[in-house]
């Protein structure tokens, strides 16, 4: 059941953003963003153990609608990620066991533009973002990765305009930190359940670049 709401309330607010940036505001830019994401996880104890998460490399790509206030710029997306394999280490098991995470994510970024020069304007972010995560089963593994998780983004940026092109470029650096918890508190590996006593944080590193049309 709580499946099932936690479904229903994504595909609202997916919907809901699709619709903003189908009918986006006439000083609103659409813009067109991907990069890769340098995850890492902490560990979690089980049984009289610990559980490892190992760092993953994966990817994203999204779209955002970027709304010029003045010296500040409110930007949301949506964005799907890709965390590629993360292998998982549980005391009292041989097996190294693997995790295929994707997730949908809505950041909404703040922007703020510090000491702008005509051509390139330099800015800091921060931003709420809110995923939606999905965990196909993968070695024996069921049930491991919260359906919903909230983390935070602060990161540097450039806007670079392009004279001629009427097209604006951002590349960033981001530093991405979990605020709730991304391993479930209980899971399954080949059939037995595996109970968790810490919460596992899901942070990452960012680079990204983003194209305003």
């Amino acid at each position: 059941m709580q499946r099932g709401r936690m479904n229903r309330a994504s595909a609202r607010v997916i919907m809901g953003l699709l619709g903003l940036v189908l009918f986006r505001p006439a000083q609103a830019q659409l813009g067109v963003a991907a990069g890769l994401n340098f995850d890492s996880f902490t560990d979690i104890r089980v049984f009289d153990g610990n559980a490892t998460l190992d760092n993953s490399t994966g990817w994203h790509a999204g779209v955002f609608l970027d709304l010029a206030l003045g010296p500040i710029a409110l930007r949301p997306g949506i964005f799907y990620r890709d965390l590629s394999r993360i292998d998982l280490s549980v005391t009292g098991f041989t097996d190294t066991f693997g995790l295929n995470v994707n997730m949908i994510e809505v950041p909404v970024d703040v922007r703020i533009r510090l000491a702008p020069t005509p051509l390139i304007k330099p800015y800091a972010v921060v931003a709420p973002v809110f995923a939606f995560a999905n965990s196909s089963k993968s070695d024996d593994v069921e049930h491991a990765v919260e359906d919903f998780a909230m983390s935070a983004n602060v990161g540097l940026g450039l806007e670079l305009s392009a004279p001629g092109l009427g097209i604006r470029l951002f590349p960033e650096i981001r530093y991405a930190f979990g605020l709730s918890r991304f391993i479930n508190k209980e899971f399954q590996i080949a059939g037995q359940t595996v109970q968790t006593t810490d919460i596992s944080r899901n942070n990452a590193f960012m680079l990204r670049i983003g194209v305003g049309l």
